[in-house]
Parts: structure tokens; sequence; C-alpha cells
């Protein structure tokens, strides 16, 4: 039951990004047959709604769900792991549409072809875009971003030191005010969730992570 109400909770937290987007993007292509399915009502419980939602989702499109891609699997050749080019229509179909990606990432050093501010925003509203209109139930995209100490995949931001070093300064305050500031930036390009800090408790210099 436990695991249950935490699904319906994540969920809940998608439903209500779709109640803002759908207006805008034309809405589901469900809501034209029915005008206000209980998921989209606003009035009833973040329980009701995500039961709703997934009672009307197949089992594919709740794996797809549960499914992250790296952006950059979306760019160029498929075939070639370092190419940043543009989005590929064709794999922005493989992964959203046939197989209903739920979320995307960009991971450590992933960028647009132009690594830009104005780049990040385009390619994010891109993706966004594409995957509201091949998503059955109107669902956006779940878009996070290792922005580790400051919005480090940007050409140009603002770095901070890494949060194992800012934690070794015990100022708490300062450590909101940066956070706050990378949040801000994160938003900027279109993105609402940072793969940071990492909280693992640090044993061994050797763990890959142990820097974070």
């Amino acid at each position: 039951m436990r695991i249950r109400r935490v699904a319906c909770l994540s969920f809940a937290l998608v439903v209500f990004a779709v109640a803002a987007v759908v207006g805008a993007a034309g809405g589901a292509r469900e809501a034209g047959a029915q005008a206000t399915p209980p998921y989209l009502d606003p009035s009833l419980t973040p329980e009701q709604r995500a039961d709703d939602l997934l009672a009307r989702m197949s089992l594919e499109e709740k794996v797809g769900q549960m499914t992250q891609i790296n952006a950059t699997r979306l760019q160029g050749d498929p075939n070639n792991d370092w190419d940043r080019a543009e989005l590929n229509p064709d794999i922005l179909d493989l992964v959203l549409n046939q197989n209903q990606a739920g979320s995307i990432l960009s991971g450590g050093g992933a960028s647009p072809a132009v690594n830009t501010p104005a780049a990040w925003t385009e390619m994010t509203n891109e993706i966004q875009q594409f995957a509201l209109e091949h998503q059955r139930h109107g669902i956006p995209v779940i878009y996070g971003i290792d922005a580790v100490h400051g919005h480090n995949n940007v050409l140009g931001a603002t770095m901070f030191p890494h949060p194992f070093g800012l934690g070794a300064t015990y100022d708490t305050r300062l450590a909101q005010e940066l956070a706050s500031a990378t949040a801000s930036d994160v938003r900027a390009t279109g993105i609402h969730w940072d793969f940071a800090p990492v909280a693992d408790l640090w044993r061994d210099l050797r763990w890959g992570r142990s820097y974070e």
C-alpha cells in the first residue's frame, strides 16, 4: 500500500502540470471524447486524480512513464554517442511516441547542439511539445538535469563549489542561497528537476560520486 500511495502522489504531481499545459497545447486527444476527465478535475483529491489516470493507462504507458532517456540519445546519429547535433525527429518518435517515455535527463556534459541558454530553452520546449502531442493522456515529460554546482552543463553559467566542499563550510545560509540561484538558472532553461546535491553518506574516496 505504501508503494501504491507513493506512486499515486508522484503521478498526482504530473497531473497538476497536465492541467496547466493541456489547455495551451490543445488538450489531450482523449479530452475530445470527454470534456473534463476526472484526472484533470482540480476539485478532486490528488489520490482520486492519480487513481483515475492510472486506470486509463495501459501497461505499456505505465512502463514508459517509468523510463528515463538521456537527452543525448535524442540528438543526431543514434550510432554515434558523441554526435551532439540537433534533435532527431525519428528518435523523438521512437522514444516519446512509440515507447511513451516519461522522463528525459541531461546528464553531466550533455547540451544542445549550440550550448547557449536560449538553445537550451528551445530544446527542452521542443521535447516537451512533442511529448504532449504524442502522449495519449497529455502527460508532460519530467525533465531532469545534473546541475551539481550551479547550472554546470550550460556554457557560461555561474559555477559554485561542489556540495561536498560547500557542506564542509557548515554555512547553511550560503548553501541555501547558492541552491536557490542554481534552481532559478535551471528553471530559466525549461527544466524543473535537478539531480543535486547527492545526499549519500560519503565513506570512501574511491566511490564514483564522492566528489559530489
